[in-house]
């Protein structure tokens, strides 16, 4: 059964509605509408109006004119999100050097390039400081985001896969001072399936049942840990 762009957004929305703060959702989310389905993608349009408001509250602006309408509505998302719930304090002009990449990048989609295609978008030697440095953290998170929102979190999304990110696993107990945004779980070395399988169903209980994560990435013959 082949969906229309209609159907296919309204479940996206649905699940959105659930996950998601519901101010950021109503915010950036329900006014929106589909345009097009094409394949995999699709097309969304949104209200430009966040430069506007920049503009009329007197704050630094973010210009994301330029951006393809789906690419403008995951930049508005993420900052939004960042600023409901506090988690992050994105520089303006980092940001506008971010969409200044993604428009020249020719990509309708943060999900059009992997994280290390974004972080290379500036070319050799890579910028780790400054407002370059900044805008190239803000794309590789900001990818992350919207594949978040797209794949959804939790174990259900998380188990299948062969290397896990925990930070789309709630609930886990870290180590003080672990960073949760690049904290991984790797089976995908594990060579043959059925230990695979029965590893990846062994942690999943201990984690589950509140045994710390650092205890499982140090075990020898577990899963191997990747920074």
């Amino acid at each position: 059964m082949t969906l229309s762009a209609n159907e296919v957004w309204t479940r996206i929305l649905d699940r959105a509605r659930r996950e998601l703060p519901e101010q950021t959702f109503r915010t950036w989310l329900e006014p929106t509408e589909p345009l097009a389905l094409e394949g995999d993608t699709i097309i969304i349009g949104s209200p430009d109006q966040f430069a506007a408001d920049c503009e009329r509250l007197g704050k630094a602006s973010i210009d994301l004119r330029r951006l393809a309408p789906q690419l403008r509505l995951e930049f508005q998302y993420v900052i939004q999100s960042g600023a409901d719930t506090g988690t992050a304090r994105i520089s303006p002009t980092a940001v506008t050097i971010a969409a200044r990449y993604a428009h020249e990048a020719e990509v309708i989609s943060l999900l059009d390039r992997s994280a290390e295609q974004w972080r290379r978008v500036a070319g050799d030697p890579q910028p780790t400081g400054g407002k370059y440095g900044r805008s190239i953290a803000f794309l590789v998170s900001a990818r992350d985001a919207v594949e978040a929102l797209r794949d959804g979190t939790g174990w259900d999304s998380e188990y299948s896969r062969d290397i896990w990110r925990l930070s789309r696993i709630p609930g886990l107990t870290l180590t003080a001072g672990q960073t949760r945004e690049h904290a991984h779980l790797r089976f995908d070395r594990i060579t043959q399936p059925w230990l695979r399988e029965l590893a990846k169903r062994w942690i999943r209980l201990r984690l589950s049942s509140g045994r710390n994560v650092e205890n499982h990435r140090r075990q020898p013959a577990g899963p191997h840990p990747v920074q």
